[in-house]
């Protein structure tokens, strides 16, 4: 019998224990046995219930709040309740396994593409006249200051715009991705080959008070220079569900400022 000598044995370590408690609590949230704002049960409970020590069961708690997971509180009343992970948590997890993935800049630049141009047939519609006048303001620091016509706002500004931007699509799970790809995103819309700057955002921001989005998707795809690269599925406007309750008149009141602002 011939030994294969090629192949290098790795010593089996045993599983934390903590690793274990955290399993389980996952698993009960997952199955919705442990909802949102329902407190864990005491250390004492957990120690018995789970045959571990008090350091396990405060490792495991621990681990828990790092993930986002638990909110412990102090006091009479306190003890580590079940909590929703913040938006903000989750996008920077995701920006960290993108960042120490496999994935080129080429393609995460083309994935956040993907996201923020299919997203836009949804703000169109849900947009509030909130929304406009927060992604306005982000525009007003650099436009203010006259810029030339392919002058890009400072990183930071156009970030948070497309992040915002995102946002008004009012969905619960396209901004975590976009903030996330964004973040991770190099080049994004500071590379001055893909970008056309806040002229950009003030002409996206005219199609979009005005509900157009065939012209909010040209502009995007322009500004993020991936225009005839990427094809995103149109969504029809029965399909995207209501309109915001917000969106109203003032919507097209901003659009006629911001043509006003582009005319100049």
């Amino acid at each position: 019998m011939t030994v294969v000598q090629r192949f290098t044995f790795e010593k089996i370590q045993p599983r934390h224990i903590a690793d274990d408690i955290v399993l389980q609590i996952k698993q009960a949230l997952a199955n919705g046995v442990l909802r949102v704002g329902d407190r864990l049960p005491v250390q004492r409970e957990l120690r018995e219930g789970l045959g571990v020590s008090r350091s396990s069961v405060r490792d495991g708690v621990r681990t828990l709040q790092a993930m986002g997971l638990v909110d412990v509180r102090i006091g009479a009343k306190g003890g580590a309740f079940v909590t929703c992970p913040r938006p903000d948590h989750v996008s920077e997890l995701l920006q960290l396994m993108l960042t120490m993935s496999d994935a080129d800049a080429s393609e995460i630049s083309q994935s956040r593409a993907l996201v923020e141009l299919s997203l836009l047939p949804m703000v169109c519609q849900r947009a509030t006249s909130t929304d406009l006048l927060a992604l306005e303001r982000l525009c007003e620091p650099a436009s203010s200051r006259h810029p030339p016509p392919r002058v890009e706002p400072d990183e930071d500004t156009g970030r948070s715009f497309h992040v915002r931007l995102a946002e008004a699509s009012h969905s619960s799970v396209l901004p975590i991705l976009l903030a996330a790809l964004s973040n991770a995103d190099g080049a994004g819309c500071t590379d001055p080959a893909s970008a056309t700057g806040v002229r950009d955002h003030l002409e996206l921001l005219a199609a979009i008070a005005e509900r157009d989005a065939a012209r909010a998707h040209a502009v995007l795809a322009r500004h993020l220079g991936v225009e005839g690269r990427v094809t995103t599925v149109a969504l029809e406007p029965a399909n995207l569900g209501p309109a915001h309750p917000g969106v109203g008149r003032s919507g097209s009141d901003a659009a006629e400022r911001r043509n006003r602002t582009l005319g100049d």
